[in-house]
């Protein structure tokens, strides 16, 4: 017997978007995101809408909602944000965002990560490779993955 669902219970597509995060189906939890939104504008999503739109490397979108929901005391948002105009271009402003974000949370080892991203990205593998041994420190590969492993074995000869 099949498992019946209400289709207009916001609660179902937020739980169902929580399995395609987890399984990086950004475009289907994006989806689920703004259906249950639909259904429930009350909802404080907006952060996770713009990391599905930055996963899916829907730049300006993405930009568009971190200026609307922009909170300097966020650490996960500076540290999204600062990556998000990186990818527009403003490589200064982003690694301005990612350091005002540590300041907030030294040992987010996804800041490295994203500090990382952006010298890599601008031809730094010096500072690159600090970053990247940084986030290694903080234990990186505990909460994310090989990700960091991989770049320093690309990166760091």
């Amino acid at each position: 017997q099949a498992i019946a669902i209400d289709s207009t219970d916001w609660r179902f597509y937020i739980r169902r978007q929580d399995v395609f995060y987890a399984l990086s189906e950004f475009g289907d939890a994006l989806t689920d995101l703004l259906k249950a939104r639909e259904l429930n504008p009350d909802l404080d999503i907006s952060i996770n809408i713009a990391y599905c739109y930055s996963m899916l490397e829907k730049y300006r979108e993405a930009d568009l909602i971190y200026k609307q929901i922009y909170d300097e005391k966020d650490f996960r948002l500076l540290n999204n944000y600062g990556l998000i105009r990186h990818k527009l271009g403003f490589s200064k402003e982003g690694e301005e965002l990612i350091r005002k974000s540590l300041k907030l949370a030294p040992k987010n080892s996804y800041a490295y990560r994203n500090l990382a991203i952006i010298a890599i990205d601008n031809k730094d593998l010096t500072n690159a490779c600090i970053y990247l041994k940084k986030a290694q420190e903080l234990q990186f590969f505990t909460k994310y993955g090989a990700e960091v492993d991989n770049l320093i074995l690309e990166y760091c000869k």
